[in-house]
């Protein structure tokens, strides 16, 4: 009995002597807890490291995990209804503007668009340009993009309160290649931009210059109460584009402008064998207001080309200006980036978008001189008056359906005086993503 006590003792110790200890088994847990703890670590880095991605209202976005590269891809498309009240127009429907659009940033430090444009069965380039931005008060912007003239021009085809450029956007460049230097000081309170140009014609879109003339163009744009306690005051701004330069034309290639209506249709042209023949020049004033849902543009735009037609020339100075306003009647604010609804349309939970009306009246001024052999007077029109309406429904920020109406008056411009009025009826279908 008593061997046989001891010989149980014994194995029993041995039992216990072979199993984990509770020291072995703390630093067994110990170990795993450090190696999830690792694990944990690299996943949350390899996390920090990976691009992001996104999608919504601004479109399709990457970028890197340290933000020192991002790219957005996204666009605007424009569909079109058209009714003219008259014989010798056609109504329409036509896709006016389909631009994929670019827009990447390196290093926190450059910017960089391109921009084509398909719209109303053309293929062209509109933006491609790099913006360097070290600082706001100092940058670099180079490649094709709308010099620095006036404030209508400078918005976006997405966001103008009316559909289509008024009169004095008749005597500006589109668009051209060149390079400029901007900037804005005191927090908004001025900006400046100051380029060089190849040169294009008024409405020109430039993209191979063909002669060795260049455009300097500068605008200076301020809100001088923008820091003041009166709101009203706030919303004022005010600014001056101007540009000079040297421009000629050869048969091929007149480099003249053809101005056109509120409803798109050509109202004054120069005879086919005039070109530019030099000087050129241009001044853009205007004069902005904001405040809460109202917003108002005033802006007059003068525009001098030396025109050439065999041996003889003429000074084509002419001008125009626009006043125009809009209201939120849904009660937002008004901006000149956009209607922006304050809730997107949803009728079940009573959310119906936000809604604007507009109005505007313009004028074209074309010097007699011109029509001095340089224009026909029973094509071109001599002087053009117009108003207008519209109504902007914003059914989400990126949705936005428009219609509008603008009745133009002619002087001459008809074999038997005046041409008849233009009353043009545009419906639009928008989506700017």
């Amino acid at each position: 009995m008593a061997s046989s006590s001891v010989t149980w003792a014994q194995e029993d110790v041995g039992v216990v002597e072979d199993g984990p200890t509770l020291e072995a088994l703390d630093q067994r847990e110990r170990i795993l807890e450090r190696k999830l703890e690792l694990q944990s670590e690299a996943a949350a880095e390899r996390a920090k490291a990976a691009p992001a991605f996104g999608i919504g209202p601004n479109g399709l976005t990457a970028r890197t995990a340290d933000g020192s590269f991002s790219v957005r891809v996204h666009g605007l498309l424009q569909l079109d209804g058209r009714t003219f009240f008259s014989a010798a127009l056609p109504s329409n429907l036509e896709v006016r503007r389909a631009r994929p659009i670019l827009d990447a940033t390196f290093l926190q430090l450059v910017d960089v668009r391109v921009m084509p444009e398909f719209g109303e069965g053309r293929a062209q380039l509109f933006d491609a340009y790099a913006d360097l931005h070290p600082v706001t008060w100092l940058r670099l912007r180079a490649g094709k993009f709308k010099p620095p003239l006036g404030f209508e021009r400078q918005q976006t085809d997405a966001n103008r309160l009316f559909l289509e450029f008024s009169a004095p956007s008749n005597l500006l460049a589109t668009r051209d290649v060149g390079v400029q230097l901007w900037g804005e000081l005191g927090d908004g309170l001025f900006t400046y931009a100051l380029g060089v140009f190849d040169g294009v014609p008024d409405s020109g879109n430039g993209d191979v210059d063909l002669t060795d003339g260049k455009d300097v163009a500068v605008q200076l744009t301020a809100q001088p109460f923008k820091r003041t306690g009166v709101p009203v005051l706030q919303g004022v701004g005010l600014g001056i584009g101007a540009s000079y330069g040297s421009q000629k034309g050869t048969a091929a290639a007149p480099n003249l402008a053809v101005y056109r209506s509120p409803g798109t249709q050509a109202e004054f042209s120069f005879v086919a064998d005039a070109v530019a023949a030099g000087d050129h020049s241009r001044v853009v004033p205007h004069l902005r207001l904001l405040a809460g849902p109202l917003e108002v543009l005033a802006e007059y735009a003068y525009s001098q080309q030396l025109v050439a037609r065999g041996s003889d020339t003429v000074v084509s100075a002419n001008h125009a200006f626009v006043i125009q306003a809009g209201w939120v009647v849904t009660g937002e604010a008004a901006t000149f980036d956009g209607l922006v609804p304050a809730h997107d349309l949803a009728p079940g939970d009573g959310r119906f978008g936000a809604v604007e009306l507009g109005l505007r009246y313009e004028e074209l001024h074309i010097n007699g001189a011109t029509f001095a052999g340089f224009a026909d007077p029973t094509k071109s029109a001599s002087a053009t008056r117009s108003a207008g309406a519209v109504v902007h429904w914003a059914l989400t920020q990126s949705v936005r359906s428009s219609v509008s109406f603008e009745r133009t008056w002619f002087e001459g411009g008809a074999p038997g005086g005046n041409r008849a009025p233009e009353s043009a009826l545009f419906a639009r279908l928008q989506a700017n993503f």
